[in-house]
């Protein structure tokens, strides 16, 4: 066997490991992935969703949503990110941090 064979047969076996191992890990990585709920409840039972909001509704909540995602409050000099927090939702936040 010639020498460039043995090349092109160890790049092929190198190329289906590899790509077995990229597979192998997507699949690892898609069973990891957080729940998707199909139905978000309040505790009173009503449910949520965007799709049971009227038209301007779903406007106004996509408008803020867009500035929210747009908005970048990395600080470079200091290695921080600022986030907005609902002031009911901060007391639930204070005992995660460190």
């Amino acid at each position: 066997m010639s020498s460039a064979r043995k090349l092109w047969l160890r790049l092929a076996a190198l190329l289906v490991v590899s790509v077995s191992i990229l597979l192998w890990a997507g699949g690892e990585i898609f069973r990891a992935a957080p729940p998707i709920p199909e139905h978000v409840l309040t505790e009173d039972g009503y449910t949520l969703g965007y799709a049971h909001l009227n038209p301007e509704q779903q406007a106004g909540l996509r408008g803020r949503l867009q500035q929210m995602v747009r908005k970048n409050t990395h600080d470079a000099a200091t290695g921080t990110i600022t986030l907005w927090v609902r002031p009911n939702r901060e007391p639930a936040l204070l005992p995660t941090t460190a």
